[in-house]
């Protein structure tokens, strides 16, 4: 999987909108121009992207005045993804966090814990 086609399937372009759980809109677009200006949208405020594997992806925003990371893990057996803020500016740090961040996923996932809290 590429990595442009990992942020444009399964439904990622909802990223520009909010929600109270992490910024993601589940929403249907039937006109492809939607899909298009959504997508613009996404790829406009995430910088420094890195596939660290496949489900996997460290980034920055363009649209905040930090520079920390943030990290995208995609839910094993589910077509959902957790996007989580990595809290530091350091490369090296930021990719262990993100390995540490997918293994509690896994062990979440299967030990049937939740993994999105309620709000």
């Amino acid at each position: 999987m590429t990595l442009h086609n990992f942020f444009f399937t399964n439904i990622l372009y909802n990223t520009c909108t909010d929600t109270a759980d992490q910024g993601v809109t589940s929403q249907l677009y039937t006109d492809p121009a939607q899909k298009q200006q959504k997508e613009t949208c996404l790829v406009s405020f995430l910088t420094d992207v890195q596939e660290l594997k496949t489900g996997r992806v460290i980034f920055r925003r363009a649209d905040v005045k930090h520079r920390n990371w943030y990290c995208r893990v995609k839910v094993p057996k589910e077509d959902r993804y957790k996007t989580i803020s990595l809290k530091t500016s350091d490369i090296n740090e930021a990719r262990d966090r993100a390995f540490d961040h997918d293994a509690d996923i896994r062990f979440r996932v299967k030990h049937e814990v939740p993994i999105f809290e309620k709000s």
